[in-house]
């Protein structure tokens, strides 16, 4: 039986946008309504398939709920505007090449894929250690979990982790042109 009734639904409706509002606001993001929208449309599908009916529409546990998906889907909607925009370095295609090829392959024959070799353990060695078992598992081993299985959404999980760590392992900084000036004229 769902929660969400037409008395109570302004109320959980704004409390969805009031979350996605202070959520998209800690990271100056303007389309805070798309959040809201993704996040009521997420919770009115897990209260019509009864996933809320313990819990009720005014405990606390239903709220922090609401708060913990409006997270989730800012996340969600930082990481494709990030890779939409062009900032990522690696996109999904390249991380699933560079762990067939790359990770536990022969030696690289040339300096940028040193490089990329580089990043790719050190990312790797940020991961949890269930993230990395899947990893070593499927792209090492070339062991494939069954499709829509515990260990299938771990391997998706962990290389999505994978990816946020490569992309956002380097911390560029802007160079001063001043600063420039003066290690040219050091040399």
């Amino acid at each position: 039986m769902a929660i969400i009734t037409d008395e109570n639904l302004p109320h959980i409706y704004g409390a969805i946008q009031d979350a996605a509002r202070n959520a998209c606001r800690k990271w100056a993001m303007k389309d805070w309504e798309d959040i809201a929208n993704t996040v009521f449309e997420y919770v009115w599908k897990r209260d019509q398939n009864g996933d809320f009916d313990s819990v009720g529409h005014d405990s606390e546990s239903f709220y922090k709920s609401i708060k913990r998906y409006t997270q989730q889907a800012v996340n969600e909607e930082r990481v494709d505007y990030m890779y939409f925009s062009g900032a990522y370095l690696y996109p999904r295609p390249a991380i699933v090449a560079m762990l067939d090829q790359l990770a536990w392959g022969d030696t690289p024959e040339s300096l940028s894929l040193v490089e990329t070799r580089v990043d790719v353990q050190n990312a790797y060695n940020r991961l949890s250690e269930n993230y990395k078992l899947a990893l070593f598992s499927r792209y090492a081993l070339g062991v494939k979990p069954a499709k829509s299985s515990a260990e299938e959404r771990t391997l998706l999980r962990a290389v999505d982790r994978f990816m946020d760590y490569l992309n956002f392992v380097a911390d560029v900084k802007p160079v001063k042109t001043e600063d420039l000036d003066r290690q040219h004229h050091a040399a």
